[in-house]
């Protein structure tokens, strides 16, 4: 029950990002998605593979705002989004570079045939 909760609750925050055009609403929507994804980072692992696409797009987003932001506590809140989108890119590709490593160091598959005389 609890992961059905966390899913929808994923799922009606990127539905109102998908709506909503308030910067302030926006804003809290992010930092309230921000926090449920976080949980599910420490709860069982997720099937839905990372994207990394809206990863590079919340950053430039979070970015541009900081950059005209004048409340500190919001500078706070988009300076902790940015280092959450910036850790969720990094472990995109540190699994992408051992999967990588893996193909890379795995034995040549035997043949069938025996060519050892």
């Amino acid at each position: 029950m609890r992961d059905f909760i966390h899913r929808e609750n994923i799922r009606h925050f990127q539905s109102l990002l998908g709506t909503t055009t308030d910067e302030n609403k926006r804003l809290i929507i992010l930092k309230l998605l921000a926090e449920e994804e976080g949980k599910e980072a420490t709860a069982t692992p997720s099937h839905d593979p990372p994207n990394e696409g809206v990863s590079h797009l919340n950053l430039e987003y979070y970015r541009k705002r900081l950059a005209t932001e004048t409340s500190t506590v919001t500078q706070g809140i988009l300076t902790r989004l940015i280092a959450e989108e910036e850790a969720r890119l990094a472990s995109l590709y540190m699994s992408s570079s051992n999967r990588q490593i893996q193909i890379l160091v795995s034995p040549p598959p035997r043949s069938s045939g025996s060519n050892a005389r």
